[in-house]
């Protein structure tokens, strides 16, 4: 939705009070330890967390980006102790992706510090997390679907779909997308025909299919 999205005032004092004791906790570890790499992962997650909120939900775009920047720094710390860490690059990727993808002005804003985004820099990293990582390697896989989506590049983007909904069964958003992409390639039987995969799996009230709704397979 366009305008904020209405969240219990407890929620949103308890999600505050959990990234502020992450970063906390995790700044302590670094203060003692400043080659910590566990520590400074962490905190680029909690400040990853905060600017996906921060966006999605309180709509602060600038505080978001700054928050973004934050977890930037944080795994290219991790980078610099130790390249050969393949996941700190998904930060570092979807950082470049979205600031090079930014209007000029924007790119201006002080906290960015000259960093001036790289779209495909950004997609290469990503195809390197994909292609090489170990704990983020699905969430680069998921990224790079969006992205490929986004950059009108389905033919791109539906291999990751297929083997994402292969490892992911469950989470019926990735044979949708597939329709997606088979439509925008122009390849309606293929469309039409993962459509009636994902309604033999609702009407077999598979695990993730039983509360899907046939109005949004129709």
């Amino acid at each position: 939705r366009t305008g904020k999205m209405e969240i219990r005032a407890e929620d949103k004092r308890r999600f505050a009070e959990c990234i502020d004791r992450s970063i906390q906790a995790n700044q302590d570890r670094i203060e003692k330890d400043p080659r910590d790499t566990e520590a400074l992962r962490a905190l680029g997650v909690a400040h990853g967390l905060r600017a996906n909120y921060l966006f999605l939900v309180e709509k602060s775009w600038m505080d978001a980006l700054r928050e973004a920047t934050a977890a930037r720094h944080a795994n290219e710390q991790v980078l610099d102790i130790n390249p050969n860490l393949v996941d700190a690059r998904l930060v570092l990727g979807v950082n470049q992706y979205v600031v090079g993808s930014l209007p000029f002005y924007l790119k201006l804003v002080g906290f960015l510090n000259g960093f001036r985004g790289d779209k495909e820099g950004g997609i290469r990293e990503l195809e390197t997390v994909a292609a090489h990582g170990v704990r983020d390697k699905f969430d680069a896989k998921v990224l790079l679907a969006v992205i490929y989506r986004r950059e009108r590049l389905p033919e791109k983007a539906l291999p990751l779909l297929e083997e994402l909904a292969g490892r992911f069964p469950r989470n019926y958003l990735f044979l949708f997308e597939q329709v997606q992409m088979y439509s925008d390639l122009g390849d309606k039987q293929s469309a039409l025909r993962v459509l009636a995969e994902i309604e033999r799996r609702r009407q077999d009230r598979a695990p993730g299919y039983a509360e899907l709704h046939l109005e949004k397979v129709q």
